[in-house]
C-alpha cells in the first residue's frame, strides 16, 4: 500500500480545530443532540465504530464503463456475496486509464481477508501496481454531509441529474490533525457548510491516525459540480498548510455498483 509522507500540523490547522472547538458545543451536548441517528445508538453504534472503508485504485487498459457493466456481473454478483462487504462503488476513469472501488466493509478483519484475496485475483488478471488505502471513518461529521454507511442507505438517496452524469471524487492528503473523536466534536460546522455545496450528494469523511492522512469519498450531481468544489476545497486546504493532496475523478459503472449495494440514486 502507498502511504503518503507525514506532515507537521500547521498554526492555521491548530487555529481551526481551536475556534471549532470554542464553537462546538459539549461532547454530552452533542451526543444527546445526536442520539436519535441509528448509527450512534446501541448496537449499532457499536457496528459502526467498527467499520472500515477501503479506497482501492490500479492501473487499467480494459473495458470501458459501458462493457464493464455488461461483462463483470458475475464478478459483482461475487463480491456482493462476499462476508464482510456491506457495498461497493465501482469506479472507472477512461481518460486516465484507472479502475477500482470504494468498498464499505463490517470491520477490518473482513477487509483484510478481501483485500488478501483480490489482490492475488488482480495479479491474475496482470494488475501489478495496486494503490489501497485503509480508513476509519468520523460519523458524526459522515452523517452531517448525509454519507450512506449501511446496506439501504441508497434508498434516500436523489439526484436531479441522470445517475450516468454523477462523478465520485476520491481525495486524501498528508494530516496531522486531531484524532477521529476529536474531528466528530470540532468540525461540524465544516461539515454543514460542505453539506449545503452545491451539487453535493453525499461526503464519507475518512481518515487513518496511524498513516496521518485523512480526506473523503464524495458523490456529486455531475461533474461541473466536482470541479467547482476541488478547486475551491484545494485551496482551503492549502490555507491550513496542506500542500499534498491526492485527488482522483471517477464515472461509475451503475449496474456493477448496483449489484455490489453501492449507494447511488435508483
Amino acid at each position: 500500500m502507498n502511504i503518503a509522507r507525514y506532515i507537521k500540523p500547521t498554526i492555521a490547522l491548530c487555529l481551526l480545530i481551536l475556534q471549532a472547538w470554542i464553537a462546538t458545543p459539549s461532547f454530552a451536548a452533542t451526543e444527546s443532540a445526536s442520539s436519535d441517528r441509528s448509527f450512534e445508538t446501541g448496537d449499532q453504534q457499536g457496528k459502526m465504530e467498527t467499520i472500515r472503508l477501503l479506497q482501492m485504485d490500479f492501473p487499467f487498459n480494459g473495458p470501458g464503463k459501458e462493457a464493464m457493466n455488461t461483462d463483470f456481473q458475475d464478478l459483482a454478483k461475487s463480491i456482493a456475496e462476499y462476508p464482510g462487504v456491506i457495498w461497493k462503488i465501482w469506479t472507472i476513469n477512461e481518460d486516465t486509464h484507472e479502475s477500482g472501488g470504494i468498498y464499505l466493509f463490517e470491520d477490518e478483519k473482513a477487509l483484510d481477508r478481501y483485500v488478501t484475496m483480490h489482490t492475488e485475483r488482480l495479479k491474475g488478471f496482470g494488475v501489478t501496481t495496486l494503490n489501497a488505502k485503509v480508513f476509519e471513518i468520523p460519523e458524526v461529521l459522515t452523517g452531517i454531509t448525509r454519507g450512506p454507511l449501511g446496506k439501504g442507505d441508497h434508498d434516500g438517496i436523489t439526484s436531479n441529474k441522470a445517475t450516468n452524469e454523477m462523478r465520485l471524487l476520491q481525495m486524501d492528503f498528508p494530516f496531522d490533525g486531531p484524532g477521529k473523536a476529536e474531528m466528530d466534536r470540532t468540525l461540524q460546522d465544516l461539515a454543514k457548510s460542505i453539506a449545503e455545496y452545491p451539487g453535493v450528494i453525499w461526503k464519507i469523511w475518512t481518515v487513518n491516525e496511524d498513516t496521518h492522512e485523512a480526506g473523503g469519498i464524495y458523490l456529486f450531481e455531475d461533474e461541473e459540480s466536482l470541479n467547482g468544489y476541488l478547486r475551491m476545497h484545494t485551496e482551503r486546504l492549502k490555507g491550513l498548510g496542506v500542500t499534498t493532496v491526492n485527488a482522483k475523478v471517477f464515472e461509475i459503472p451503475e449496474v456493477l455498483t448496483r449489484i455490489t449495494r453501492g449507494p447511488i440514486s435508483r
